[in-house]
């Protein structure tokens, strides 16, 4: 129970530092050129609903050219593009009942 607090603590710090509540408000705002590659070339959507209502979140990764986009994009901005892409699934789903 020890160990399982310390790490919620550590990552209730994390998301605090890294800006996690408010990246659904900054990130779309940022207009850098490795921002707006990220968010044409590394998409996300929300295909449906399953049978208890939840939304069905779809990321394609299969379309993502990992090798290329790292050429152009730093790993700061690849994590921050991912938290953001859970986030707004996240809160996409009204009841809370997110399933990833």
């Amino acid at each position: 129970v020890k160990k399982a607090a310390k790490l919620l603590r550590q990552c209730a710090k994390w998301r605090e530092e890294f800006g996690t509540n408010d990246i659904l408000d900054t990130w779309p705002k940022n207009q850098s050129a490795e921002a707006i590659l990220l968010r044409r070339f590394w998409p996300l959507g929300v295909t449906g609903r399953d049978l208890n209502g939840r939304p069905i979140h779809a990321f394609h990764l299969s379309m993502v050219d990992f090798p290329n986009l790292f050429k152009h994009v730093s790993m700061d901005l690849v994590v921050r593009h991912n938290v953001y892409l859970m986030e707004k699934a996240f809160r996409h789903d009204p009841k809370g009942q997110a399933v990833m």
